[in-house]
């Protein structure tokens, strides 16, 4: 895998069943997102990619990765530095 572009994840939600789904901007050109790897070391999996629509008057279109990693509540992905920060985007 290469590095193929860049993943700011600026929140996180669960949804019950799939996982937990990254919303961010994308930067870069790249086929198929595998994985997310910050610079704390943290590698994700990434199952699926999907476009997500942030409700507001600036009609802002942000990304959504869902992955398949276990994580117990958003606090630990505020804890292990993954809300707020930038990861690159392996393919």
């Amino acid at each position: 895998m290469h590095a193929a572009g860049t993943f700011t994840v600026e929140d996180a939600f669960y949804i019950t069943n799939r996982g937990w789904v990254l919303i961010g901007e994308i930067q870069g050109e790249f086929g198929v997102v595998r994985q997310l790897r910050f610079a704390t070391g943290v590698l994700l999996p990434i199952s699926q990619m999907c476009p997500v629509n942030v409700s507001n008057k600036n009609r802002i279109h942000k990304t959504g990765l869902i992955t398949s990693a276990h994580f117990a509540s958003r606090q630990e992905l505020l804890h292990q530095q993954i809300i707020g920060a930038t990861a690159q985007v392996l393919e």
